[in-house]
């Protein structure tokens, strides 16, 4: 099988994932959801390769699944999973009780709706993502009985086993207030339309929160700006949170981490357009102010580590395991950034704790 640039860019949800899978095997985080959501990439996974070939890629992905992590990277993966967790808890928290809705872009294996939908009945919960993660996706939730009635799935369709049945199958699962499609990002406001949205179970008219880890880096920056353009003109109470890299600015010392994280990437033949484009804070929070959104939070993640963590929860995550790599993991959380800005009735001001 041919391996596109967009199947390059797919292969880093699984990076994200076997991040959290070792997160929660060292006790970091809990997450009951997830050992369904590796069971059916296992099982889905391979169906996209001849069935020559299927052993190894299942092989292979487990060797990346279950792949030994630092403490540096299973901490930094700790503090992007509960800090944007903790910023959707308190967007949902101030519209408890009435109709709101989170699109999630690139939402790849990310499992927050199984856990959201059932505590807020008024959610309306997207999930947008490439056709060939929206389908592993949807056959991993129709697998699993739990999955289906955390989504409100009535009856699960005929599940396909073999290359030729899940080529022909459809990629996108629709429930009452759960839906899962397929789109290619850059398409939004040329040939996706609102309309295309709307169908697809986009509400436009209740407050909003848009997602976006670390998809939005691997847009050029034109593009990415297209796209929270159009939410931002189409839907009159929204907000973003937006969590990727910055490749820094100024002379080599400057970009010198960035420099390094583009040549590792690329030899994955992985690239990121806006990594220096949107480099430090500053940059971060001008892209949004640019476009016209006027309240605007950017912060590095050293400092959502050093702030928003209690000391309790510190204390207990320094009792999993050791970390000696102090200075890497300062610039490591310094050269990270969570943004989280609003043009509606989200009130961002709010005390962030963990």
């Amino acid at each position: 099988m041919v391996r596109t640039q967009d199947d390059v860019i797919r292969s880093t949800d699984l990076d994200a994932l076997s991040c959290r899978v070792a997160c929660v095997s060292k006790g970091y985080l809990e997450d009951e959801f997830l050992k369904p959501i590796v069971s059916g990439l296992i099982k889905f996974q391979p169906l996209y390769s001849a069935p020559n070939t299927q052993f190894v890629v299942t092989r292979n992905l487990k060797k990346q699944l279950f792949q030994a992590k630092l403490p540096i990277i299973s901490r930094g993966s700790y503090i992007r999973v509960k800090s944007i967790d903790c910023l959707v808890d308190s967007f949902l928290s101030q519209h408890e009780g009435t109709p709101c809705q989170i699109v999630s872009l690139g939402s790849g294996s990310e499992t927050r709706p199984f856990k959201l939908l059932p505590k807020y009945p008024e959610l309306n919960y997207v999930e947008i993502d490439f056709a060939k993660s929206v389908k592993v996706k949807k056959y991993s939730i129709l697998a699993d009985a739990v999955l289906r009635s955390r989504l409100g799935v009535e009856a699960a369709e005929t599940i396909p086993s073999t290359y030729d049945e899940f080529a022909v199958a459809s990629p996108d699962l629709h429930t009452e207030n759960y839906h899962l499609f397929s789109l290619d990002l850059r398409s939004i406001d040329r040939t996706c339309s609102k309309q295309t949205l709307e169908d697809n179970g986009v509400k436009f008219d209740v407050p909003t929160l848009i997602l976006s880890e670390c998809v939005l880096c691997y847009l050029e920056p034109e593009d990415s700006n297209r796209v929270l353009s159009f939410f931002l003109r189409e839907i009159p109470d929204g907000s973003v949170i937006v969590y990727e890299p910055m490749g820094g600015e100024g002379d080599d010392n400057g970009k010198m981490f960035g420099k390094v994280m583009e040549a590792n990437l690329a030899t994955r033949n992985i690239s990121l357009p806006s990594l220096f484009t949107f480099g430090t804070l500053a940059r971060q929070s001008s892209r949004f102010e640019r476009l016209g959104i006027k309240k605007v939070k950017c912060l590095n993640m050293e400092t959502i580590f050093d702030n928003w963590i209690s000391p309790e929860t510190m204390r207990r995550i320094s009792r999993l395991e050791l970390l000696d790599e102090t200075e890497e993991w300062k610039l490591l959380s310094e050269h990270y950034c969570l943004c989280y800005c609003t043009w509606g009735s989200f009130a961002i001001d709010k005390k962030i704790s963990m």
